[in-house]
């Protein structure tokens, strides 16, 4: 790793072994990730350069493959794209874990909480359903589909079975919207309609369909429509 600038007492890696990771800053994690900068810029300068004006969160949390990270100048080469595309990932993977294991699900605010940091910022359609038991604790979720909502591309054979392989005493479905606008259009009625009455059939009754939106969500359960 290239010397610290002037005024730095420490490298981030000996403060990242006296101190812990939490004493680190954002930039000094990303530069322990690089090790190296390139022409002309130290690591810190371009770890500096990465996650100015929340960078990292706005722009690179949201790249998904190493192409990406190499159209950035300085992560031309494959190693430093994919230590940073691979450290993203592990990242996702334990933030989803974390929020898939919560305790229950008991109200639409926990469903959007669950699943608005994968969904509010998708430029297509993706369909969920939740497992829940009789205490209404998360067993799973699946993703069903991806594309325009409507009763062809949503199958109620995929969604029940999925249900039953959690187990599910009832389940929850949740899409988004990327328009930003959560309101149900008529084939998000047609399709909860659907799937309300097939849960109905296999006892496994739908407690609630959740739209995701930008920063808001409609429930049909909260509307009175199930």
């Amino acid at each position: 790793m290239t010397k610290p600038k002037e005024g730095k007492e420490e490298w981030p890696r000996e403060r990242l072994e006296r101190l812990g990771a939490a004493s680190l800053s954002d930039s000094e994690i990303i530069a322990i990730l690089l090790c190296t900068g390139y022409r002309g810029k130290s690591v810190l300068e371009f770890a500096d350069e990465l996650t100015a004006n929340g960078r990292l969160y706005t722009e690179l949390a949201h790249m998904n493959t190493v192409q990406e990270f190499k159209r950035i100048k300085g992560l031309g080469g494959e190693h430093k794209s994919s230590v940073l595309l691979a450290a993203i990932e592990l990242g996702r993977r334990i933030a989803k874990k974390t929020r898939f294991t919560q305790k229950s699900i008991s109200k639409p605010e926990d469903v959007y909480n669950l699943l608005a940091p994968d969904l509010r910022d998708e430029v297509q359609e993706h369909f969920y359903v939740l497992g829940l038991n009789n205490k209404n604790k998360l067993l799973g979720v699946r993703e069903i589909s991806k594309g325009t909502l409507n009763g062809s591309l949503v199958h109620q054979r995929e969604v029940f079975k999925q249900a039953v392989l959690f187990n599910a005493a009832k389940i929850i479905v949740v899409h988004n919207h990327p328009s930003g606008e959560p309101s149900p259009s008529q084939d998000d009625r047609n399709v909860t309609r659907m799937l309300y009455d097939a849960g109905n059939v296999m006892n496994i009754p739908l407690a609630d369909h959740v739209i995701i939106g930008d920063g808001e969500y409609y429930s049909f359960s909260d509307n009175g429509l199930i």
